[in-house]
C-alpha cells in the first residue's frame, strides 16, 4: 500500500497481490496490483500481516526516542516497531512487541541480545501511551505513564540500522532477526501520530509502504468514519453518540451543538461544561474576549505558541523571557518548553517558569543525566528569595545562555545558577506553552501538579513582544483580566 494524492486528497493504494522477491543486495521488491482505497485517521490493522513501513530517522545509532499509542483488540504476541540491520535477520535490530500480554523492548547491537518488559498487562479495546528513551547504556520505557529504567545497554553499543521503520507488522515474506523472534503483525488501532527521535509521522501520510491497513473504527461506538473523495469527514454514527467523530456521548449532557463552533464540551460532576477557545468565554463559549496582552489563567487554561519563539539553537545565544504576573496561589506553572506530549517526559530536556511553595522558581535541564533523578542528578533550580504568591503584580525577567541561568525579580538583586553536565543546548522539541498544559501531571512527568491561577502579561521571548491573540496556536478558557488585576 502506497500514498498517493488524489484532487489533495491523500490515499491508500491497497495491495490486491504481492510477491516478495530477496535481492543480494538486501533489498525486497515486489510485484504488486493496487486498487484505490480512502483511509483517514487512524490505522487499523485489521489481520496478522498488516503493516505500515515509515522511512527511517537519522541518528538511531545512539540515541533512540519513539512515542506511539495503541489500542490492542488482539492480545497475541505481536510486532509494534522494528528496525534492523538488513532485511535478512542478521546483524543489529531493535523494537518492541507485545509478548504475553505485555510491552516487550528487544535490541541487540552486536555485543549481545537483551529484552525487557514493561510490567503493565494490557487489556484488550483500552489505550495505551508507549514511550521509550535511549540515552547511553540507559533505556526508558513507558506504558501509561508506568516508567521502567532498564540499565543493561552495552557501553559503545552503537546499533548499526539500515532498513526503514517498520510499525505493527512486517513484510510477510522478510526475516526478522533470531532475537526479535515475531513476525505476526498487531492487531488494532494505532494513532496516526508517531513520533521517532522527536520528528513527527503521520503513519497515513508519511507511509512509504503498507498492507492490509483500513481506517479505525471510533473508540467507544460502532460507528465509521471514511474521506470523502473532496478531502471531508463523514461519519455514520450509532445511537446515543455523536460529534463530527462520534466522540461524544449524548448520554453525557453534551451534544454536538452544545459549545457551538468556539469551544467542546465536557461532562464534570454531572454537569456539562464548555471549554472555549482562545477569544471566547461565555457558558456557550458565544461570547467574544479578545486577549492581547493580558490574560487571565483559571487553574485548567492554557495558551500554545510555536517552538520557533524559543528556538534554543546555540550555545552562545542570550535567551530572555520576561512577564509581569499576579498570584495568590502557591503551585502554579506559568511556562513550560519541553519535548512533545508524545516523547518521554522523564529524562527529557525542558525549561520551566513556576510558583513552587509560593515562592518563583525557574528550571531548566538542558543534559539527560542532570534531567533524572533516578541517576542522580537534577535539573537546575532558580528560586526567588522572597514569595510571591500575595497577590501583587511582580515583574521578572530570566536569561539563559548556555547551561547559565539568571533570574530579575522586581528591583531585587539577580539570583544565578549553573546546570549539570556538559551540554547547553536545550533539546526541547515541542511547543511553548504559557499558563499551563493540557495535562499537568502527564506532560511534565510529574515534575508539576497544577497550572496556573492569577494574570499574565507583558510576555517577551528574546524582546519580542508576545501577542496572546494573533501569535497563539491555540488554547483553551483564556480570558482577559478583570479590572481587580489591571485598570
Amino acid at each position: 500500500m502506497f500514498v498517493k494524492t488524489v484532487d489533495s486528497v491523500p490515499v491508500l493504494l491497497v495491495l490486491e497481490k504481492v510477491v516478495f522477491v530477496l535481492q543480494t543486495k538486501q533489498e525486497i521488491t515486489a510485484n504488486k496490483i493496487y486498487t484505490d482505497y480512502y483511509v483517514h485517521g487512524t490505522a487499523q490493522f485489521g489481520t496478522e500481516e498488516s503493516f505500515i513501513v515509515l522511512p527511517k530517522p537519522e541518528n538511531m545509532a545512539r540515541n533512540f526516542q519513539l512515542g506511539m499509542s495503541i489500542k490492542p483488540v488482539g492480545l497475541h504476541d505481536s510486532v509494534l516497531f522494528y528496525s534492523a540491520n538488513d532485511l535478512r535477520g542478521t546483524g543489529d535490530y531493535i523494537g518492541l512487541v507485545i509478548s504475553e500480554k505485555n510491552v516487550e523492548l528487544r535490541y541487540d547491537s552486536g555485543l549481545g541480545s537483551f529484552r525487557g518488559h514493561s510490567p503493565t498487562e494490557l487489556v484488550a479495546n483500552e489505550w495505551y501511551d508507549i514511550k521509550v528513551e535511549r540515552r547511553g547504556s540507559t533505556f526508558m520505557l513507558s506504558v501509561n505513564g508506568v516508567a521502567t529504567t532498564l540499565d543493561v545497554f552495552y557501553e559503545n553499543g552503537g546499533l548499526s540500522l539500515f532498513t526503514d521503520v517498520f510499525i505493527g507488522g512486517v513484510y510477510p515474506d522478510m526475516y526478522v532477526a533470531a532475537g526479535y523472534g515475531i513476525k505476526k503483525s498487531f492487531i488494532g488501532c494505532i494513532e496516526d501520530t508517531v513520533f521517532i527521535n522527536d520528528q513527527k509521522y503521520r503513519l497515513i501520510a508519511d507511509s512509504i509502504n503498507s498492507g492490509n491497513i483500513s481506517s479505525c473504527r471510533i473508540d467507544s461506538e460502532d460507528g465509521l468514519c471514511q474521506t470523502r473523495p473532496d478531502g471531508t469527514l463523514a461519519c455514520s454514527c450509532p445511537p446515543g453518540f455523536t460529534g463530527d467523530r462520534c466522540e461524544i456521548r449524548e448520554t453525557d449532557g453534551c451534544s454536538g451543538s452544545s459549545c457551538g463552533a468556539h469551544g467542546e464540551c465536557s461532562f464534570v460532576r454531572g454537569r456539562q461544561r464548555c471549554r472555549c477557545y482562545v477569544g471566547f468565554t461565555g457558558e456557550r463559549c458565544e461570547q467574544l474576549a479578545p486577549v492581547i496582552q493580558h490574560a487571565y489563567f483559571n487553574g485548567h487554561s492554557y495558551l500554545e505558541f510555536p517552538r520557533s519563539l524559543l528556538p534554543h539553537m546555540s550555545t552562545e545565544d542570550v535567551e530572555t523571557i520576561e512577564m509581569k504576573f499576579i498570584t495568590s496561589e502557591k503551585e502554579g506553572l506559568l511556562l513550560w518548553h519541553g519535548r512533545y506530549p508524545k516523547s518521554f517526559g522523564s529524562g527529557s530536556d525542558y525549561l520551566s517558569v513556576s510558583i513552587t511553595d509560593g515562592f518563583l522558581e525557574f528550571s531548566f535541564c538542558d543534559n539527560f543525566v542532570s534531567c533524572s533523578y533516578e541517576l542522580g542528578g537534577g535539573p537546575l533550580q532558580i528560586v526567588s528569595s522572597i514569595m510571591v504568591a500575595d497577590g501583587k503584580e511582580h515583574r521578572i525577567q530570566l536569561v539563559r545562555k548556555g547551561r547559565h541561568g539568571q533570574m530579575f525579580l522586581d528591583d531585587m538583586e539577580p539570583e544565578v545558577g549553573m546546570s549539570e553536565g556538559v551540554l547547553a543546548i536545550l533539546n526541547a522539541e515541542g511547543n511553548v506553552f504559557l499558563g499551563g498544559v493540557p495535562d499537568v501531571s502527564a506532560i511534565t512527568n510529574g515534575r508539576f501538579r497544577k497550572n496556573f491561577v492569577g494574570c499574565i502579561s507583558d510576555v517577551q521571548f528574546d524582546g519580542h513582544q508576545v501577542k496572546f491573540l494573533e501569535d497563539s496556536l491555540g488554547g483553551l478558557d483564556v480570558v482577559p483580566c478583570t479590572n481587580r488585576f489591571y485598570q
